[in-house]
């Protein structure tokens, strides 16, 4: 097909109806994934915006907030906060630690420019 710089792509599509995606199966499955978006409203309502800005220090459970590593070939290495009973099912926080100490950083700066 295209031949840039010495390279040769080639770009095809699948070759019978079995290989190619199912609209409907594509659509439940979004169905699913935002099916709890209400209660997501109700979650922020309840905890506000302290849930969200900053570095948590418990969970929604009561727990503390554990910074464990993420293992995933896009992130290796990352760090995370999340929660020592985020495997019964529940909702617990999840957070990347970079993102929330940047947020506690920006918060502490806006405090000291109050001052």
């Amino acid at each position: 097909m295209g031949d840039i710089m010495g390279q040769d792509y080639s770009y095809t599509q699948p070759s019978s109806s079995a290989e190619s995606l199912d609209m409907t199966s594509l659509l439940e499955a979004e169905c699913e994934l935002y099916k709890d978006e209400d209660d997501s409203r109700i979650l922020h309502q309840v905890y506000g915006d302290e849930a969200d800005d900053g570095m948590p220090s418990t969970c929604y459970c009561g727990s503390d907030a554990v910074v464990a590593t993420s293992y995933t070939r896009k992130d290796p290495g990352r760090l995370y906060l999340t929660c020592e009973n985020v495997n019964d099912g529940d909702c617990h926080i999840w957070k990347w630690w970079d993102v929330a100490v940047t947020e506690e950083l920006r918060d502490v700066q806006t405090q000291l420019r109050r001052e």
